[in-house]
């Protein structure tokens, strides 16, 4: 009889540890499982970063690009406004040369108007 209590404990303990080899299995898998889920999440999101980093290149380059061009149009303007003042102060002289020759030519025709009337 001893031999079945020894049985029956060795039975007892024999379910007891295939329960425990269960759950750890159970554990295992969803672990595994878990694992590889997080795997393709990394692998989506080191996809996603990849394709920001090239953007943010594209970016950068197109900043540097347009940075250039503003300088070169600020150049650019900076010289057309020295032209444009230049050409004002050419148009002034001219002018103030149309006035005063047109201010002697009145001032003849005034005095051919008064010898007239005499």
């Amino acid at each position: 009889m001893a031999d079945l209590g020894n049985t029956s404990e060795l039975e007892a303990e024999l379910i007891s540890r295939n329960r425990q080899i269960a759950k750890v299995r159970d554990e295992v898998l969803k672990l595994e499982k878990r694992l590889e889920e997080s795997q393709l999440r990394n692998d989506d999101l080191l996809e996603k970063n990849a394709e920001l980093d090239a953007d943010v290149t594209t970016k950068t380059k197109q900043c540097t690009e347009l940075e250039e061009k503003v300088t070169q149009l600020d150049h650019e303007l900076a010289t057309v406004k020295a032209e444009l003042e230049t050409t004002r102060k050419d148009n002034e002289i001219q002018m103030e040369a149309v006035r005063s020759e047109f201010e002697a030519r009145c001032a003849e025709g005034q005095q051919d108007l008064e010898a007239q009337d005499e």
